[in-house]
């Protein structure tokens, strides 16, 4: 039994703790007895409770409730956790919920297919954006590319209906640049221009032109004399040009530009094909003092042209052929900038080349600008069809995108392209092989080979390290594979006919020299023509091998001789190296496959297993299939063609497996040098260049060795010698 004292004693202790409890909870606010807001003081949202204040500040939602021996400590922990959020404070953006930050649940963006559709890519299935596809009137389901299409006509119905579906669908509309070139389309055709007469062009251009090259030359009169003229090797480019630039004669005086080593075959073509121009007012200027007289045609260089740019500019050429313009791929380079200053005042501009962009979409842009001054901006230009991405660095525009639109737009403005298989079927086929150098006779397992080897195996490489490393990698791969280089083509001369003759590719001056110095030692008569070929003899030793039937082999660089040589008394094409794009390839090869061969071609392409070739090959066909996505063909599909191993000791010749005819074309000419049958085999000194002057070298490709100055190199070398 408890006394009535210690009876009251309790009942105190017990309503001081409920008085204690209820200190520590907020009060209660409701609408009745809330406190107005004077401006000066806080009010609570409706519905508040601690509860609701401590989720704010805490993801867990299941906290108890404050009291008993844990008040203090509860509290204490309460005011950490608000201090730490004074200083990390939530994102704004979830004040009203999660939903706003949802991805789109679909992404469509629309690009041209034709001339006047254009298609919506989905990136996943989304069904009410299918059913507003439905409702379209000229809409069309493909199946095979799981796409939808519809006419022009109908894209803002598109648009604004898909619109509609904005809070589930990232749509990405056709740029309205792009909208503007497609919709003038159809008023041309509608206001199509008549066929030019091309009775004003002299009777012998005019008589030999075939079919396809009329169209070349009525096509150029029908975009005004401004035109890239992409056709395939061999087809006849120059021929076109020079009858688009007769019919403009009255435009003249006629700027041509040129790589040095094929200037002199332009006055040529000219004294050939434009028998009312005189000879005298055709004017060759090959140095910086040389005076640039008054004269119908002017033929520079591409290096010539940056060096007196002032000087051409002043005389306002009306007319300008831009041989193998390929070489103004780069926006930055001082050629390109001074023949653009040169374009500013010409009313007709021809552009001749077989690969338009030996690499990416984007070294078309220069060129492109040269034609259509009004052409979209470069950063328009690269988001839409160079993937272009922004870096800290800068704009990036080194991928490729919206190929096939771009294909169209060029076809439809200022470009174009026909191949040899399309127009000119009674060339013979072209048939690649793959040949498998012996492995015994390639020296692997040297120092350096090892070295480059292991190099080239190491991960997260940068790109300038890399080419560098493949560069040297490259000339190692030379020097391996000379001994089974020579022992080819040794038993290739052993076998073959006595009035076979054939070309030999190669690019260093080591590999060079050593074909040479087989030949020489077996006494076959030869020439040989590499980056020290005067120009002006060049013709001559092109003509030798043509005409004279004791000449057998043809030694040539495939950086000074795979353009502007003539070679169809061969019927073959060994290529002991590779180079760094397969444009050039396909060039070297064009010097046999062309207009005036009456046989098949065969190109065989001497390959060595563990070297340099392993990887470079696997970039040419990288490249390649950009090329081809853009419409520009380069079909250089070399695992289709056919595949055969050099014989040796131990095992014999395995038979042919697949072939596949392949044909494609590209430009790049250099200086170049040819001896006869006695040839010396003293060559250029090994390059030796560092890794910034070959920085991104296999996207570049060839532009690096342009910049060389090989006659400053050979003069370098021999003062050391």
């Amino acid at each position: 039994m408890y006394s009535q004292e210690e009876i009251e004693r309790k009942r105190q202790q017990a309503l001081q703790r409920q008085q204690q409890k209820a200190a520590c909870k907020p009060p209660v606010v409701s609408p009745s007895n809330a406190p107005k807001n004077n401006g000066n003081s806080y009010t609570s949202p409706k519905n508040s409770s601690s509860s609701s204040i401590t989720n704010f500040f805490s993801p867990n939602s299941n906290r108890k409730s404050l009291g008993g021996s844990n008040q203090f400590k509860s509290q204490s922990a309460y005011k950490q956790q608000a201090s730490a959020n004074r200083y990390n404070p939530i994102s704004s953006n979830k004040f009203y919920g999660t939903q706003q930050n949802k991805p789109p649940l679909c992404e469509a963006e629309c690009s041209m297919i034709s001339v006047n559709r254009f298609t919506v890519d989905m990136s996943k299935y989304h069904l009410p954006l299918i059913e507003v596809f439905k409702s379209i009137p000229t809409r069309n389901y493909d199946p095979q590319t799981k796409s939808w299409n519809f006419h022009l006509i109908d894209y803002d119905m598109v648009l604004q209906k898909s619109m509609q579906l904005k809070s589930e669908v990232s749509f990405k509309g056709i740029p309205a640049y792009v909208l503007k070139f497609f919709r003038s389309l159809e008023n041309k055709v509608n206001l199509q221009k008549p066929k030019p007469n091309l009775s004003r062009l002299d009777e012998s251009l005019l008589n030999s032109l075939y079919p396809f090259q009329r169209e070349g030359i009525e096509f150029a009169i029908q975009q005004d004399g401004k035109i890239l003229l992409a056709d395939d090797m061999g087809l006849g480019k120059t021929r076109q040009a020079l009858g688009i630039a007769q019919y403009y004669s009255d435009d003249w005086p006629m700027l041509i530009i040129s790589p040095s080593s094929v200037r002199y075959q332009w006055s040529e073509a000219i004294i050939e094909n434009l028998t009312s121009v005189p000879i005298h007012s055709i004017l060759h200027v090959t140095t910086n003092r040389e005076p640039i007289e008054k004269c119908k045609v002017l033929i520079v260089s591409y290096d010539l042209v940056g060096r007196r740019t002032d000087e051409l500019v002043a005389r306002r050429f009306g007319v300008i052929i831009c041989d193998e313009s390929h070489y103004l791929k780069s926006a930055n380079t001082q050629r390109t900038k001074a023949v653009q200053r040169l374009a500013t005042n010409a009313k007709r501009i021809i552009l001749l080349t077989g690969t338009p962009a030996l690499s990416r979409p984007i070294e078309l842009y220069p060129q492109i600008k040269m034609l259509i001054p009004n052409f979209m901006s470069p950063i328009d230009y690269g988001v839409r069809y160079c993937a272009g991405v922004q870096t800290k660095f800068g704009w990036s525009f080194t991928g490729s995108s919206h190929l096939k639109e771009l294909e169209i737009w060029l076809q439809n403005s200022c470009c174009i392209r026909r191949l040899k298989k399309d127009v000119l079927t009674q060339l013979p086929t072209k048939i690649r092989q793959k040949i498998i150098l012996d492995p015994h006779l390639i020296k692997t397992a040297t120092k350096e080979m090892k070295e480059s080897a292991k190099q080239m195996q190491k991960e997260n490489l940068n790109g300038s390290t890399k080419h560098t490393i493949l560069l040297q990698y490259y000339s190692d791969t030379a020097k391996a594979k000379e001994k089974a280089v020579c022992n080819y083509i040794l038993e290739l001369i052993e076998n073959r006919a006595s009035d076979d003759k054939f070309l030999v590719f190669a690019h260093h001056q080591s590999m060079l020299d050593a074909i040479s110095s087989l030949l020489q030692s077996k006494k076959i008569l030869h020439i040989r023509i590499d980056g020290r070929t005067n120009p002006e003899a060049r013709k001559q030793y092109v003509d030798n091998f043509q005409d004279n039937d004791k000449i057998m082999v043809a030694v040539l660089s495939i950086t000074a001789a795979n353009a502007g040589l003539n070679l169809t008394a061969a019927r073959l094409v060994i290529f002991a190296e590779l180079s760094w794009n397969p444009g050039i390839l396909t060039q070297a090869e064009d010097r046999v496959h062309r207009i005036g061969q009456t046989d098949n071609v065969i190109i065989r392409y001497l390959l060595a297993k563990e070297t340099a070739d392993d990887y470079m090959w696997n970039k040419l066909q990288t490249k390649i299939r950009v090329l081809n996505e853009v419409g520009l063909d380069q079909n250089f599909d070399m695992d289709a063609a056919s595949l055969e191993h050099q014989l040796t000791s131990e095992q014999n010749q395995t038979t042919l497996d697949v072939f596949v005819e392949s044909q494609s074309s590209s430009s790049g000419d250099k200086k170049s040098q040819m001896s006869s049958s006695s040839v010396s085999t003293s060559g250029l000194a090994e390059l030796q260049v560092s890794s910034d002057s070959f920085k991104d070298l296999l996207d570049i490709d060839d532009e690096a060795f342009n910049e060389i100055d090989l006659d400053s190199i050979i003069n370098s070398s021999e003062n050391q010698s």
